[in-house]
């Protein structure tokens, strides 16, 4: 037994010790045997790729816009980070409203003001105002993943979550991929203003579909979460909710390194064009796609086996971020192939861990605080997002060179093994302080 790592049941026994999900399994909760649960699956699917087809824009954009406005690098890493400055600090409170509100007008609200502002961010003729528009689509944009924890922990069972959040969380692959040829495409034949205003309409045509095809929880569902709400003092004190949020940061910190700095990075390295290193930016993310959904079904599979939930979860969390450290070896290379292979693989396993942690976010959280919860944990995500960039820009200055920012990557990645096998401990539902087990 090594802290939470007990795989102590024989592999095909069940494990009577693995609680049940609080607020009702499978047999009591008629929103985990729905066949509508697969739809939202679909919906969540889609979002998450928007989302990151609008991370990804302004990353492709980045070189003709540092020509056109004489930037430099650390003020473009400045507005590269600048989405997450509000990102960040709209975390909680999103996760809070997404409790309070529901998904269908959180979501629907969200869509109609990110595709505006996306659209809005061709209208920008300097530095202050390129930071002004990311910095309020970080804003509009912040309730999406505190969301997913209600989608996972309301509509899909236990042994269902990790694979539910690894098809889902595939989207950030495509929307990474498809997005960066999408964008290359639109600024080669159209200008960098015209590929906002195109993806900002994409996104306003997803809020559509949210707000006609989403349906709210059963009443029967909302009753049986009332019974163990957890106070706020109880959410923050708990020791799994941090080692999760410590361990997601580092996935999020070497995603969005890649995310926003890419690009640039196939650009002055490789002397790539744009439309090339948009191409191989691409290729990077696209490794993720299957990976994802099957790291997801691993996860399951191993639950399904009779091993505990936290080994089943810390299997794939610890060593996909040890592996994903291979992404510190890629700026020693001149082969632009090699480089994109190790970063390729480096990023596949470390979203990954994310992605399981984003399952094991929802097995752990009580129902009534299923969104507070991901906005704690997504909180690390924006926080990535923030330094990240700023720490590059700086780096780049200073060094010349991207082998630094690739290395301070992967030892970022090591940090989040270290939480993640030691910090997090048993996995299993919080209850309300006095509540028993």
């Amino acid at each position: 037994m090594v802290d939470g790592f007990d795989t102590s049941p024989e592999v095909g026994t069940p494990n009577p010790a693995s609680p049940a999900p609080a607020g009702g399994n499978a047999a009591e909760c008629p929103e985990h045997e729905s066949p509508y649960r697969f739809w939202v699956g679909v919906l969540a699917f889609v979002g998450v790729v928007i989302t990151f087809i609008d991370r990804v824009n302004l990353s492709v954009a980045a070189p003709d816009i540092l020509r056109q406005f004489h930037l430099s690098r650390v003020v473009m890493g400045v507005a590269l980070s600048a989405f997450f400055w509000t990102y960040t600090v709209m975390q909680i409170p999103s996760g809070m409203m997404v409790d309070r509100v529901g998904l269908k007008k959180t979501f629907g609200w969200m869509y109609s003001s990110w595709g505006l502002v996306t659209a809005a961010t061709a209208l920008v003729r300097s530095a202050p105002g390129l930071s002004f528009v990311r910095a309020l689509l970080g804003f509009v944009e912040a309730p999406i993943y505190p969301g997913l924890v209600p989608v996972l922990r309301r509509w899909f069972r236990e042994g269902e979550r990790a694979l539910a959040m690894g098809a889902i969380g595939s989207g950030l692959a495509i929307g990474l991929s498809l997005g960066s040829v999408l964008a290359g495409a639109l600024i080669t034949a159209f200008g960098w203003q015209t590929m906002f205003v195109a993806t900002g309409i994409i996104s306003l045509l997803i809020g559509v579909l949210w707000l006609v095809t989403y349906r709210e929880l059963s009443p029967r569902f909302r009753e049986q979460g009332t019974g163990t709400r957890v106070g706020w003092g109880r959410l923050l004190r708990e020791r799994n909710v941090w080692g999760l949020t410590l361990g997601y940061f580092g996935n999020n910190y070497s995603l969005y390194f890649f995310l926003t700095w890419l690009p640039s990075f196939f650009v002055s390295h490789f002397h790539f064009t744009i439309l090339r290193a948009s191409f191989f930016t691409g290729l990077v993310f696209v490794t993720g796609i299957l990976g994802k959904p099957f790291a997801g079904w691993l996860s399951g599979f191993f639950l399904r086996r009779g091993f505990t939930l936290t080994f089943s979860r810390k299997i794939i969390m610890v060593p996909a971020c040890i592996l994903g450290m291979t992404v510190a070896v890629a700026a020693f290379t001149h082969n632009p192939y090699l480089a994109a292979a190790l970063i390729g693989v480096g990023e596949t396993f470390s979203t990954t861990a994310g992605i399981v942690c984003w399952a094991t976010g929802a097995d752990i959280a009580p129902p009534d605080h299923a969104g507070s919860v991901g906005g704690i944990m997504n909180t690390a995500a924006g926080l990535g997002g923030v330094v990240a960039p700023i720490l590059t820009g700086i780096l780049l200055t200073a060094t010349h060179t991207f082998i630094w920012p690739m290395v301070v990557a992967g030892l970022v990645l090591a940090l989040s093994a270290v939480s993640y096998g030691l910090l997090v401990g048993e996995i299993k539902p919080m209850l309300a302080a006095g509540a028993k087990g």
